[in-house]
């Protein structure tokens, strides 16, 4: 038992000093200490791989910058509301130092970054770059400070309730009538698995992989009809190649379907036609088998 209570003081000074890597204490424990342990690096790989994807929880915190020894320059959101890699696509795919920490590009004692290129930057590279080095040129490093995390999502501390109604609330969460198609007893794992990928867009459509920096050896045009830019709505709903498999596939259980730009939409929609249970579960293993052979 402790002999005496802990001063309010003496608990924050105890917390405050587990964000360096050297705790007070001969006994004390860090931060640092923390995260040298596999359930804590399962934390803080939440998302790392896939900004999207992770957009619906992980988008809550923002990077307060210290010295920038655990804030990544490009992928953290820590200038602005959002990552470098995403408002300055063509620099994140040009540079060398795609996973470099703000500690590592910021030249000491000096003014300037040292930003690395793997050739040259040229047209849109060119314009974002002048942009990107007019607002580097207002950031100021407190080396003196460690890095913190700040919940966004509502002026009180974190919570689990907090976050809990920030996902509930998020438009990238799924409705119950999204669950309920994806989830139908007689769907197997896999199309199942991929009709969640399609409602949140994280299918490998052309333009997905081009925002995730992947270099296409061809042109992101869709793999069906050639005319249009790949993405979700198109190669589901607006290509023509689709619009007739939904047309036949409509004809021929005799359901009249009106057709919709939005590939969830169109999704639901036609999972919609159907009433009876019997038919309505052979009717969206249908529809959603068509759609992963698609």
């Amino acid at each position: 038992m402790l002999e005496e209570e802990f001063t309010i003081e003496e608990i924050k000074e105890a917390v405050s000093s587990c964000a360096s890597d050297k705790a007070l204490g001969p006994d004390g424990f860090t931060f640092h200490f923390i995260r040298l342990s596999p359930f804590w690096k399962d934390i803080l790989s939440i998302g790392r791989d896939d900004e999207r994807a992770s957009a619906c929880f992980v988008d809550g915190f923002i990077r307060k910058l210290g010295a920038g020894s655990q804030i990544r320059f490009w992928k953290d959101v820590w200038l602005g509301n959002s990552s470098l890699m995403t408002n300055f696509p063509h620099l994140f795919n040009l540079t060398r130092s795609q996973d470099s920490l703000v500690i590592d590009l910021k030249l000491a004692n000096a003014d300037g970054w040292a930003l690395q290129w793997r050739k040259l930057p040229f047209g849109k590279e060119l314009d974002e770059l002048g942009v990107l080095e007019n607002i580097l040129e207002n950031v100021f490093i407190p080396y003196n400070k460690v890095d913190q995390v700040i919940w966004e999502h509502n002026l009180a501390r974190y919570s689990t309730k907090h976050a809990y109604m920030f996902l509930k609330l998020s438009p990238t969460c799924l409705d119950k009538s999204c669950c309920k198609i994806i989830w139908s007893p007689l769907m197997p794992s896999k199309v199942s698995i991929f009709a969640w990928r399609l409602f949140l867009n994280q299918l490998p459509t052309k333009d997905n992989l081009i925002l995730h920096g992947v270099n296409l050896s061809s042109k992101p045009n869709c793999v069906l009809c050639g005319d249009y830019i790949e993405d979700l709505n198109h190669i589901f709903a607006t290509c023509q190649y689709s619009q007739n498999i939904w047309n036949r596939i409509c004809n021929w259980w005799g359901v009249h379907f009106i057709p919709t730009s939005n590939a969830s939409l169109l999704i639901t929609e036609l999972c919609s036609l159907m009433d009876a249970k019997k038919s309505w579960n052979c009717w969206v293993l249908s529809i959603l088998t068509i759609a992963w052979t698609i």
